[in-house]
C-alpha cells in the first residue's frame, strides 16, 4: 500500500495525483475509472469500514507524496500496518 517503487514522490502517480486535482476533464475520467473499480469489487469491498480504509490509505498517500518523503516515516509505517489489519477484520 505505501511501498515499493509504485508509492512516492517521484512516481508517475504522484504527478498523475496532482493533476487530477487540477484538470476538471482529468478529474472526471479518473471518477469514472474508480467508480467502475468500485462497482466490479462491491460484493467484497463495498463495506463502509473498507471505504473508511481505502480513504485513509489515499490521505496518507496524498501527504506522503506531498511533503516530498522519500522513506516512511515510523509514524507511516504504524499507519500503514493499522490499516492493513483493519482490511482483514472483515474476514
Amino acid at each position: 500500500m505505501f511501498t515499493g517503487q509504485a508509492f512516492g514522490f517521484a512516481t508517475p502517480w504522484a504527478a498523475l495525483s496532482m493533476v487530477v486535482v487540477t484538470d476538471p476533464p482529468l478529474r472526471r475520467l479518473w471518477n469514472d475509472w474508480i467508480k467502475a473499480r468500485l462497482k466490479r469489487h462491491r460484493t467484497t469491498d463495498d463495506a463502509p469500514d473498507l471505504q473508511i480504509v481505502r480513504l485513509a490509505a489515499d490521505g496518507a498517500w496524498l501527504s506522503y507524496v506531498t511533503t516530498g518523503q522519500t522513506r516512511m516515516s515510523a509514524e507511516l509505517r504504524a499507519v500503514h500496518a493499522r490499516l492493513l489489519a483493519q482490511t482483514y477484520q472483515r474476514r
